[in-house]
């Protein structure tokens, strides 16, 4: 306890410390600031899961689009659109259900364009789509020539 003397003379006994104002004051400023804090750390997670899942899908996109290159022009003909199976061992360590859809465009003769792609729900509740397109022709890359001399 504090003795002050006001102006009479007179002692006055004051107690030392913060007043109820200056106490509600910090506390709403610290509410504030925890708040903010919990907001951003929940954005950054949020932003975290979804670099991870569209990782995830362009690796199940890149798996089956190198099994396709593997292929010879008489599988790519007769493969038809619908849905894929997506690689197990990179599916299985996604946290995410992906599913793999895959569409079949002849151009033209000798030409064909396939769409891959992969889709998620994520725990907002957005779905979200990684694709990608290429393009197989008869006589491209896939189809090997071997010559003897």
């Amino acid at each position: 306890m504090m003795k002050m003397n006001d102006k009479n003379g007179s002692t006055i006994n004051r107690t030392s410390g913060f007043s109820l104002p200056e106490v509600m004051i910090s506390i709403v400023i610290l509410s504030v600031l925890i708040l903010s804090s919990l907001m951003t750390i929940r954005l950054v997670f949020s932003q975290l899961e979804a670099a991870r899942a569209d990782t995830a899908a362009s690796q199940l996109l890149q798996s089956e689009m190198e099994n396709l290159r593997l292929a010879n022009w008489a599988y790519i003909s007769e493969l038809e659109s619908g849905t894929f199976d997506l690689d197990p061992d990179l599916a299985s360590s996604a946290t995410t259900a992906f599913t793999g859809h895959r569409r079949v465009e002849s151009i033209h003769t000798g030409l064909a364009e396939i769409v891959l792609e992969v889709e998620w729900t994520t725990s907002f509740g957005r779905t979200q789509s990684r694709r990608y397109v290429t393009n197989f022709s008869k006589d491209g890359l896939n189809d090997y020539y071997f010559r003897t001399f």
